[in-house]
């Protein structure tokens, strides 16, 4: 009777906590209609964007009130709707970018020297390079996996193939012995499960994935 009482405040907290899918952000114009109790001069920022989700200002470049004169950067200042400090996710802050801004368009965060520290309240900010902008730092190239189970799935199909191209017992024995380590690190990190969606569909179906069932499916090797 506890255990079955136990399960049931599990399943109810469970089901309270489940996690509300994204929605398109939609751009609002600063007219009296949308913006009824403010005086629309005194908006600073050049676009009001928002959905389930989010409250997103974007400022241009040339906009006067912009922090940085003379540069190139596109300001995304955003917070959640709650006006938590939950607002802080990376999909989320990647899907913000790639919504108002462009998928090939890359951004950065600022963690600023204590010297130069804002922290007024809970807004978050994106700096949004040029289009034609290459970052010198960070990744060359994609990896992408949209679950733990297709994660593993990679990783394990990865391994199993280094090891069959080996072409010595030692670099065989050493591939297994890194893929064995690996999968019983406790500090190996785990993938969350990936909003529906989160990739393109071009992008899916070049890194062959398929949503369905409410989950990401990696069908690359069976077509």
């Amino acid at each position: 009777m506890k255990y079955n009482s136990f399960k049931k405040q599990r399943k109810s907290k469970k089901k309270a906590t489940m996690v509300e899918e994204w929605t398109p952000l939609v751009k609002l114009e600063k007219t009296k209609e949308n913006f009824p109790n403010v005086n629309i001069d005194s908006l600073e920022y050049d676009e009001y964007w928002i959905n389930n989700k989010y409250i997103v200002k974007v400022y241009y470049p040339d906009n006067p009130t912009h922090q940085f004169p003379n540069n190139k950067f596109t300001w995304l200042s955003f917070r959640n709707l709650k006006n938590t400090h939950g607002a802080h996710d990376w999909r989320y802050m990647q899907m913000i970018k790639n919504e108002i801004c462009g998928h090939e368009r890359t951004a950065v965060e600022v963690f600023p020297p204590m010297s130069k520290l804002v922290d007024t309240c809970n807004q978050f900010h994106l700096w949004v390079y040029p289009e034609d902008y290459k970052l010198d730092f960070g990744y060359s190239e994609k990896s992408i996996m949209p679950n733990q189970q297709i994660a593993a799935t990679i990783l394990l199909n990865t391994f199993h193939r280094s090891i069959k191209d080996a072409e010595t017992e030692q670099e065989k024995r050493q591939l297994r012995s890194t893929l064995h380590r690996l999968l019983q690190d406790p500090t190996h990190g785990k993938q969350r499960d990936m909003p529906k969606d989160f990739l393109p569909k071009e992008m899916m179906k070049e890194l062959g994935y398929v949503y369905e069932d409410a989950k990401f499916r990696y069908v690359g090797e069976e077509e």
